[in-house]
């Protein structure tokens, strides 16, 4: 059984029952959350650089209303889509802290990479528990 599944049993069926408005507000939480996450992921696939706000503000819009997200933001089962890319997102963001800036020093990079690679780990292995296609980081 997957990870999501788990959670939302744990965390909504047991308060709401039958309800399902919980279950969808969470839902456009979460969309609204990894929609945040997005210009993030942009600015480190393409080098923490200075000045790529444009870029990444108009990434997480075109996440944000993209129709392809309709039937994860609405629909109950679909939850599992949303949380993969939540922890996808922040495993590729942790690899990217590991990879770290050339200006450190080697006990600096030793650190930022450990802690790094961890999470990278952590956040991948979380994903692929919500959805198999999370293993891809």
């Amino acid at each position: 059984v997957t990870l999501s599944f788990r959670l939302s049993r744990v965390l909504q069926w047991e308060s709401d029952g039958d309800s399902t408005f919980g279950f969808h507000l969470f839902n456009a939480g979460l969309h609204a959350f990894v929609t945040g996450m997005v210009p993030a992921f942009v600015n480190a696939a393409f080098g923490w650089r200075r000045g790529g706000r444009r870029a990444g503000a108009a990434a997480a819009l075109l996440f944000a209303l993209h129709p392809v997200h309709v039937e994860a933001v609405q629909n109950v089962v679909s939850r599992g889509e949303l949380m993969m890319a939540a922890f996808y997102l922040a495993g590729f963001l942790g690899y990217a802290h590991a990879v770290g800036t050339p200006q450190e020093t080697a006990s600096q990079a030793a650190a930022r990479s450990a802690v790094g690679l961890a999470s990278a780990l952590l956040g991948t292995l979380c994903a692929t528990l919500c959805k198999e296609t999370g293993v891809t980081p």
